[in-house]
């Protein structure tokens, strides 16, 4: 069950009455994703398209395929696909209490509040596309058969790093979860997983994957993923789920060998999380790219998973100092291990598992020292601002995929993790440094690197500290962190398009680096 943590609402309410809470709420939901998904693209997209093809002259048109008629065929493809991206944010609406689009109908309009586009005095600003197209790839990226070389490629080492070095139980954060496959992944391993994020397409949508798709009772029965979805049954207890259809790509009229490729619809989710939770074995989960997946239980909470009670300490091994450290508990069963031993341990894994998500900034979120203050908190030095989250120094794993580069300020995320994890508490990181608030003027070679060059836009744009590699990890070591584990130059895809004349690899690194105890 997907859970909002208390300290994320107060991280969302900081400085700001119910008022602002539910004017951003329903701002974001009922408007943004309604005007956005249909009206908003559809101008930009099909209207644009139609514009401008409309400009050609008779023997212009007559050098394309299927000449006038092929033109309209286009265009009527590329609104239907647009509309069935709005019909699915609107059961992402719909499930979140809002109001859907005029494209959906069979909704009770006395269950859902009204609009608040209705009241006609809202103005979407154009660069929150972006981020509906963003959560558009993000879906392909972790709920479809498409992103599975991604998540193997990103997912796969940090989900082996944590197999190797905790047992069942341990609590493990995830800021910047999305769309919440990864903390899915680690909660059904039975961890005590817990996903942050602070954007509201992402967690409303990841709200309705995780909760939303239905199961129905009638067709649970035997079977692996593709059983589930409808295919010949294979291994295992599966439930069938329903099967939701998006268009990902199709605000992509770039870098097409063919108009299918930007229309082509993508079937969601690949397994559901509950049967992710529920039912996963070793080889489902070799099947979806992934190192591994097992059952666990998706559970309420408020706040960080509660730590291990005394009983399951003393079955869990000492504080993890090295990758030798060998739980007495393992996650996975051991090569050749029989059917009974690998029943043992699904039930331990759905005894230890537990999912919850906190909605908030990282940096607001997990700051024992914010959220104890009533109002907005006074500025203090870095040194000052590290030695007061140490309270909240429970967590036995922080995992960073594609993270550590949103911060304006790195060395802020270090001394927070520093705070949060338990002495042995372990570190575990993949991703670039593409450093999301550098300067967007800086490739034109404007003034954009001054202040004044960002003028009118977020504050951290002109807080960007853009350190290498090299730099952090000289950081994480001065601040307690011994980096035990090391490679640079791991590729990985992002967001990948496989039939486009375009993709984006990066040369990520990975470590995992351990909270040396202090010395008393």
């Amino acid at each position: 069950m997907l859970v909002c943590s208390e300290s994320g609402h107060q991280a969302v309410k900081r400085g700001a009455g119910d008022e602002l809470v539910r004017v951003v709420f329903s701002f974001l939901t009922a408007l943004l994703l309604l005007e956005f998904s249909n009206s908003f693209f559809s101008r930009n997209i099909v209207k644009r398209m139609q514009k401008h093809h409309a400009k050609l002259t008779r023997a212009q048109v007559a050098l394309l395929p299927g000449g006038a008629e092929g033109i309209k065929t286009k265009l009527a493809n590329y609104d239907a696909a647009l509309k069935t991206n709005q019909r699915f944010f609107d059961r992402v609406l719909l499930h979140i209490g809002e109001a859907p689009s005029a494209l959906t109908t069979n909704f009770d309009p006395r269950a859902v509040k009204a609009p608040a586009y209705a009241l006609g005095r809202w103005q979407v600003p154009p660069h929150h596309a972006n981020k509906l197209s963003g959560t558009l790839h993000a879906l392909s990226r972790d709920w479809a058969r498409e992103g599975r070389l991604e998540r193997s490629e990103a997912y796969g080492p940090i989900l082996a790093a944590l197999k190797a070095r905790l047992p069942l139980g341990s609590t493990v954060l995830v800021p910047g979860s999305g769309l919440a496959r990864l903390t899915c992944e680690i909660a059904a391993r039975g961890f005590k997983s817990q996903g942050n994020d602070f954007d509201f397409f992402m967690l409303f949508t990841a709200d309705f994957m995780l909760n939303g798709i239905a199961h129905p009772q009638e067709e649970e029965g035997p079977g692996g993923p593709e059983a589930a979805r409808g295919g010949e049954t294979k291994r295992g207890s599966w439930r069938r789920h329903e099967v939701v259809t998006v268009h990902p790509w199709v605000h992509s009229l770039t870098n097409n060998l063919s108009h299918d490729d930007a229309l082509r619809p993508i079937k969601l989710p690949d397994v559901s999380a509950l049967n992710l939770l529920e039912n996963a074995s070793d080889e489902e989960a070799e099947e979806g790219g992934l190192e591994g997946s097992f059952g666990g239980a998706a559970s309420p909470g408020s706040g960080p998973p509660a730590p291990p009670s005394s009983e399951e300490r003393t079955a869990k091994a000492a504080p993890v100092s090295s990758a030798a450290a060998a739980p007495p508990l393992p996650p996975f069963a051991p090569p050749g291990a029989g059917q009974k031993e690998r029943a043992v341990l699904r039930e331990a894994r759905a005894a230890f598992g537990d999912l919850s998500m906190c909605a908030g900034e990282f940096l607001l979120a997990y700051d024992a020292r914010q959220l104890a203050a009533a109002a907005g908190p006074e500025e203090k030095g870095l040194e000052e601002r590290s030695g007061e989250v140490k309270g909240l120094g429970e967590w036995d794993a922080f995992v960073s995929c594609f993270f550590v580069d949103t911060a304006p300020n790195v060395l802020e995320y270090i001394a927070l993790v520093k705070g949060i994890l338990r002495p042995g508490g372990v570190w575990v990181n993949f991703g670039p440094l593409t450093y999301h608030w550098a300067d967007p003027f800086s490739e034109l070679g404007s003034n954009g690197m001054t202040e004044d060059g960002c003028r009118g836009m977020d504050e951290r744009y002109s807080q960007s500290l853009e350190l290498s590699w090299e730099e952090i990890r000289h950081a994480l070591q001065q601040s307690g962190f011994q980096v035990e584990e090391e490679r640079r130059d791991v590729p990985a895809h992002y967001t990948l398009n496989e039939p486009a004349l375009m993709r984006t690899q990066y040369r990520c690194v990975f470590f995992t680096a351990v909270l040396r105890a202090e010395e008393e």
